[in-house]
């Protein structure tokens, strides 16, 4: 009994609705007093339960004699009620969904204030994909930047599968975001595999033996995200107007010297 007690609370009934509505099922057609006894709920409580059962759909009275009595509804009734909880959590997904530009304006940005997220392992880099998915949906992003060292990734997108990452990429393309991007290569990296020759996404080369950087950076508006590629994978990810000019103006210096990814030898 007590293992369809817990079935019951985890389709949205209370312990109390669940013991109340469970002995009236096995007791049929009852008086209030049997039904308190069976359960082990008092009877003031046990006349509460089987208000809001009623409201509910799963029990109903009647009258037989002088006396009212209560029985519970078919169990069937019951899919009915998950049914309804369904419905409900999509009308409240679609509900918060218009309420979180309200509550992203609420977490104040001030210009004074930079924030700095630490996130570890690969879930990290799955919160990182939210959080840039997030940025994108609410436009946050018209282009980003990005350093991809292909001998230590595939890129910060390329990283912790997720669905937020894929559905990030969707949006990049759907909103035709503009990238640009320089890749640190090796001959050896150039030789094995030709992945990442991304000449839509304006990409350059700088070689990786004249500018060894160990970690990818990307610039998505006021984002910079530092993907520290080791054996942690972890992210840091610093939200700051100031910072991202300054990491941006860096890119362009670099984007000023660093060759083009067609006049990179493929073999």
């Amino acid at each position: 009994m007590q293992k369809l007690e817990k079935d019951l609370i985890k389709i949205g009934l209370s312990e109390k609705e669940s013991q109340v509505y469970l002995s009236s099922l096995s007791l049929g057609p009852s008086s209030v007093q049997n039904i308190a006894k069976k359960s082990n709920v008092n009877r003031v409580t046990t006349y509460v339960m089987i208000e809001q059962l009623t409201q509910k759909g799963l029990m109903s009275s009647f009258t037989k004699g002088k006396k009212k009595l209560y029985s519970a509804e078919r169990p069937n009734r019951l899919m009915s009620l998950i049914h309804e909880r369904e419905k409900e959590l999509k009308d409240q997904e679609a509900q918060f969904r218009s309420v979180i530009p309200q509550l992203n304006a609420v977490m104040a940005r001030s210009d004074n204030k930079t924030q700095v997220r630490f996130y570890e392992g690969v879930e990290g880099t799955k919160a990182t994909h939210e959080l840039l998915r997030g940025e994108l949906a609410n436009g946050g992003i018209t282009e980003y930047r990005e350093f991809i060292v292909p001998s230590l990734s595939d890129g910060i997108f390329e990283e912790g599968d997720s669905p937020a990452r894929d559905e990030a990429r969707k949006l990049i393309v759907k909103n035709k975001i503009k990238a640009k991007k320089i890749y640190f290569l090796d001959s050896d990296i150039g030789r094995k595999d030709t992945f990442f020759f991304d000449t839509k996404q304006h990409a350059k080369y700088l070689p990786a033996a004249s500018y060894p950087l160990n970690c990818e950076i990307g610039i998505y508006g006021n984002l910079v995200v530092f993907y520290l590629v080791s054996d942690d994978h972890n992210t840091v990810v610093v939200d700051d107007e100031i910072v991202a000019a300054s990491i941006k103006m860096m890119f362009d210096i670099a984007w000023s010297v660093a060759a083009s990814i067609e006049d990179y030898p493929k073999s």
